[in-house]
């Protein structure tokens, strides 16, 4: 080994201490700047978790939150009950192209009237917008019989992946931590790599992240995306972002290797959470953080 060679082995020392000397000097600039920008956008408080390399690289809370501080998820329980059903789907030996009129009607599930001349596939739900989610929930729950939607997302998903500052509850939001999702993100990038994770299976995760919707959208999120959260024609990154009058969550995760993050900021219900320097914030974060790491 080069540890045989002493002036290799002290360059190498050298070039290990300044490396993590580095990391650890980019903290409090980052952490600095990140207090001036939620100061200039008006954010109350925000929280992230930075992935490297399938870990937990860094986790923390800005203004009044910490790393443990709950946000709502904005639409994220979309993309938690996208892949309940297509755990569910796998566990009966169905596809997602699968035409579940009989099911519908077997379990007397009313489905949307513009899909009654047409196979009422899992893809064509999701196109249906809220009103498609609507069916898949109730699906879920027919499935499942004497288990709530709720119960069944807890025990198939947050209860696996030890998501233990995760609720989801009746009519609301995913109530989570970035550190949480984080956890999710995590799990859905080692099966896709065929690394360990109880779930999801790497079927499921490649279902999750292919075209289904249009080149750009996947049955559970944005795909074809680059490091900086921009669409692009042939991306390695899969993101999603929600907004709702007092919360904005962005998760930007990559298909081949473990790198990603989880942002969530809460905002006043006053602002508007479109509003362009609002969004712009999260993406200036992604960038410098891209940056950074070394994101390829």
């Amino acid at each position: 080994m080069f540890w045989h060679y002493p002036l290799l082995y002290g360059l190498f020392l050298s070039f290990f201490w300044i490396h993590s000397a580095y990391a650890e000097l980019k903290k409090p600039a980052f952490e600095a700047w990140m207090a001036k920008e939620m100061e200039a956008h008006q954010i109350p408080s925000a929280s992230l978790a930075i992935v490297k390399n399938y870990q937990m690289a860094y986790a923390k809370g800005f203004g009044s939150a910490n790393e443990f501080t709950t946000f709502q998820a904005p639409s994220l329980y979309k993309s938690l009950t996208v892949m309940t059903a297509l755990m569910l789907f796998e566990a009966k030996g169905l596809a997602m192209n699968t035409d579940m009129k009989r099911c519908l009607q077997s379990w007397k599930i009313a489905q949307p009237s513009c899909l009654q001349d047409q196979p009422t596939t899992l893809k064509c739900l999701l196109e249906q917008g809220e009103e498609g989610y609507l069916v898949i929930q109730q699906l879920i729950e027919a499935v499942m019989r004497k288990e709530s939607y709720e119960k069944v997302i807890k025990r198939l998903i947050l209860q696996p992946l030890d998501m233990k500052d995760s609720t989801l509850c009746v009519g609301e939001e995913l109530w989570t931590t970035p550190t949480d999702l984080a956890k999710w993100m995590i799990a859905i990038q080692k099966a896709l790599n065929n690394q360990l994770t109880p779930i999801p299976s790497k079927r499921v995760a490649e279902d999750l992240v292919k075209p289904a919707i249009t080149p750009h959208q996947g049955i559970g999120f944005e795909i074809n995306i680059n490091r900086y959260g921009d669409q692009v024609e042939k991306g390695t990154y899969f993101l999603h972002t929600g907004s709702n009058p007092g919360y904005l969550v962005l998760l930007l995760g990559n298909t081949v290797k473990g790198n990603g993050i989880v942002i969530m900021i809460n905002v006043s219900s006053q602002i508007d959470t479109h509003e362009i320097a609002q969004l712009a914030f999260l993406k200036s974060i992604v960038e410098r953080v891209a940056e950074e790491d070394s994101w390829f």
